[in-house]
């Protein structure tokens, strides 16, 4: 599972893989993300974070499927 995983991940394309990787692997806050990725707050980075994840959601359960 874990390497489905990681492949969906990068699979998720470069800014989603970006984001997510520096949210979950490097413990970046919303704040330090919107600051990053020139978000105007952490709440709009909230937004962008959950839209990657449902993305990346569909692309893992695609690969389980195949």
């Amino acid at each position: 599972f874990r390497r489905v995983l990681f492949r969906s991940i990068k699979d998720a394309g470069g800014h989603c893989y970006e984001l997510l990787t520096l949210f979950w692997y490097h413990k970046k806050s919303m704040n330090e993300l919107a600051e990053t990725f020139g978000y105007s707050n952490a709440d709009n980075t909230k937004n962008q974070k959950a839209r990657c994840q449902k993305r990346l959601e569909k692309l893992a359960f695609n690969e389980l499927n195949n």
